[in-house]
């Protein structure tokens, strides 16, 4: 399989001035401080309600129902297909994995607030279904007030995986409001984060020594649906739809998280879309 040309990278797809970035708890601290008299008015003024005319809200913090996660899982764990035949982002690599565990580390660096983090959380959920089993994984949207608002997604915050082959570790930093902590990365976490994506952009997510610091799935092409939309539409996705992004995104994963494992379990990676994915991943 050709790599093609790269897609919706974070450098040149996610300009630094529309994207947000992360940077560190103490960083994030000191903005709201400073913008704290702002948004105060602004959460009064009835302009910022606009979550409320969303019927997704509705569903926002409540737990994903199995009947919704077995759907997920069914698409997931089918023979996995290329589906737009168009290449893939190629991950960088760092000079080392992320290595806290006896089984290769899947961090993630996240945010609620984040419209890119809530398009990838869908990619990484598709493949992480492939290697294991989540639970307690809850309904979530992106910001009303960013770009791309409202955004439909998962928050990893609360959730739990397991899985025989990896450790799946994700920090959600903030709040869907942007103004409340969440989780604060370990020492080791935010040292690799900083290391190999000195921008703190956000998402940033790592499995061997494979890392990504941007989505490759277009967060506008889930406007509109709901996740039960979303969810049918990824056992039969389409090329340029948001599950034919979302498929083709966690198959690249699920080659780095293959070639990470030691290509196992055979009936993901010896699939022949995932082998040859992984063949011209960077060595």
């Amino acid at each position: 399989m050709a790599q093609k040309s790269a897609r919706r990278t974070s450098n040149t797809k996610r300009p630094p001035e529309r994207r947000r970035s992360s940077g560190s708890t103490w960083l994030i601290a000191i903005v709201v401080i400073a913008i704290a008299g702002l948004v105060a008015a602004r959460l009064i003024s009835p302009s910022s309600s606009s979550t409320t005319a969303d019927p997704n809200a509705a569903l926002v913090g409540k737990s994903v129902p199995a009947s919704l996660m077995a759907t997920i899982q069914s698409a997931a764990r089918a023979t996995p297909t290329d589906v737009t035949g168009q290449g893939f982002v190629s991950p960088k690599t760092a000079s080392s994995p992320f290595a806290v565990s006896s089984t290769p580390v899947l961090l993630y660096m996240g945010a609620e607030y984040c419209p890119y983090c809530a398009a990838e959380r869908w990619a990484m959920v598709v493949a992480l279904s492939r290697f294991g089993t989540f639970t307690n994984l809850h309904y979530m949207l992106s910001s009303a007030t960013d770009i791309h608002p409202d955004t439909i997604t998962f928050t990893f915050y609360g959730s739990h995986y397991t899985s025989p082959y990896l450790t799946f570790m994700p920090v959600e930093m903030t709040k869907r409001n942007e103004l409340q902590f969440l989780q604060k990365p370990t020492q080791a976490e935010y040292a690799y984060f900083t290391a190999n994506n000195p921008s703190t952009s956000i998402p940033f997510f790592t499995v061997g020594r494979y890392y990504w610091d941007g989505t490759q799935v277009d967060p506008t092409l889930l406007k509109g649906l709901t996740w039960s939309t979303v969810a049918g539409e990824l056992a039969h996705p389409v090329a340029g739809s948001a599950a034919g992004e979302i498929m083709e995104n966690a198959n690249v994963l699920t080659a780095a998280i293959c070639k990470s494992d030691g290509m196992k379990p055979a009936s993901v990676c010896q699939a022949p879309e995932i082998t040859g994915l992984a063949e011209v991943l960077p060595k």
